[in-house]
C-alpha cells in the first residue's frame, strides 16, 4: 500500500539528504551572478561531504534556463536545455564533485540559471551571464 502517487520512493528518489554546502570557487553562489564566455565549458565544483558515487543527479539534469539578467526571473517559454557533452566526476582527494558544463555559443548576451537537481530532492542553482 502506498500513501500517494507522489511517494518519493515510488518516484525513484532515495530518502536521503546530501550535505550540499554551496558551489565552490570559482563559482559564486546566489544571489551573485557568474560571468562566462558562451560556448566554453564551465567547471562547477561542489561537495556533499562524502562520496555518494556518480548517480547523484536526477535523470535529465542538470538543466539550464534563460533568465532575465536584471531580475533573475525565468523568461517566457520552456527555454530549457540539458547539458549535452557535459560530465560529472568525483575528486576523492578534495572531497568534491566536478561537473563540466558545456555551454552553447548561442547563449551570448543572455543570462541562464543552471539547475542541478540532486536525488535527495533538492535543486541547486547558480546564475550566469554569458558574454
Amino acid at each position: 500500500y502506498r500513501s500517494s502517487d507522489h511517494d518519493p520512493v515510488i518516484a525513484g528518489l532515495d530518502l536521503l539528504h546530501y550535505d550540499f554546502s554551496g558551489f565552490l570557487k570559482p563559482i559564486k553562489n546566489l544571489p551573485e551572478v557568474n560571468s562566462a564566455k558562451a560556448g566554453n565549458s564551465v567547471t562547477v565544483k561542489f561537495s556533499l561531504a562524502g562520496d555518494y558515487g556518480l548517480d547523484i543527479i536526477v535523470a535529465g539534469y542538470p538543466q539550464s534556463q534563460e533568465i532575465d539578467c536584471e531580475t533573475g526571473i525565468p523568461g517566457d517559454g520552456g527555454a530549457t536545455s540539458t547539458a549535452g557533452g557535459s560530465s560529472l566526476s568525483y575528486d576523492a582527494e578534495k572531497d568534491q564533485y566536478v561537473y563540466v558544463w558545456k555551454t552553447e555559443k548561442s547563449w551570448s548576451d543572455t543570462c541562464r540559471r543552471l539547475d542541478i537537481f540532486l536525488k535527495d530532492g533538492t535543486h541547486q542553482y547558480a546564475d550566469f551571464e554569458f558574454k
